[in-house]
């Protein structure tokens, strides 16, 4: 069994965070492995916006963002690779995104493993412990 890890270049690139108030998103949580082919409706998704900056300088030609544990969204080209290199174990689901114009996918990964602790930890431990790359996994 191959192990990816995969992360996000926060300083470098901006990322992409659920479109507030969008009924889309509310069942991504409970994605565990299934195909979600047939019943897709996709997701809605924007840029992150720091409003607490006038102007932001990272750069939003980027091949994938993962802000969210479990969620990784990608570009065309990205998805053709990881499809051709994972055949039959991802789904590459097309995604709503608010004012871009490229094409981006959700990659629904069909096997997955329990790998990772996070009992009784909140979704923010979990971010937090993820870009700290203080990860708690179970043998």
């Amino acid at each position: 069994m191959n192990i990816y890890e995969i992360g996000q270049d926060f300083d470098n690139y901006k990322f992409f965070v659920f479109k507030e108030d969008d009924k889309s998103n509310k069942d991504v949580w409970d994605y565990n492995g299934q195909s979600l082919v047939n019943e897709w409706k996709g997701l809605s998704l924007e840029l992150f916006r720091d409003k607490r900056k006038k102007k932001d300088k990272r750069s939003e030609d980027f091949d994938a963002s993962c802000y969210f544990s479990g969620c990784l969204i990608v570009n065309k080209k990205t998805s053709l690779l990881l499809a051709e290199k994972l055949k039959g174990q991802i789904e590459v689901l097309l995604v709503n995104v608010d004012g871009n114009t490229s094409d981006y996918y959700f990659i629904n990964v069909l096997n997955t493993v329990d790998a990772l602790n996070i009992d009784s930890k909140n979704n923010e431990e979990i971010l937090k412990m993820m870009r700290d790359n203080n990860g708690i996994f179970w043998l």
